[in-house]
């Protein structure tokens, strides 16, 4: 191979992963001090509430929460959990989700 071929190759794996990186999408949770659960705040930003009724707030652990769920339309439902108040949702249109931190998202 010639080294033009080569250094056009590389250019293109290049733009390809700025392409990729591009079409990911980050998402936090709301903070557990926005969140009044008595009375319940119904939505926050995008997320919306699933009902919890109790006062003081921290997250809960990731392993105690289901994270990321795969819809039947294809999106992803992500789930924000709370020790007291329950869980705030928010359906996004992504292929894979992952849960990184116990209030972030990366989407792709």
């Amino acid at each position: 191979m010639s080294k033009g071929y080569c250094a056009a190759f590389a250019c293109i794996l290049t733009a390809l992963g700025f392409a990729q990186t591009a079409n990911a999408a980050n998402y936090t949770c709301p903070a557990p001090n926005m969140i009044n659960c008595v009375p319940a705040d119904k939505t926050i930003g995008a997320w919306k509430d699933n009902g919890g009724m109790m006062t003081g707030n921290t997250f809960g652990p990731n392993n105690q929460c289901a994270n990321v769920i795969n819809l039947p339309t294809g999106e992803k439902r992500l789930l924000c959990c709370y020790t007291k108040c329950g869980v705030f949702i928010q359906d996004v249109k992504a292929t894979e989700c992952t849960k990184t931190t116990q209030s972030e998202f990366v989407c792709k």
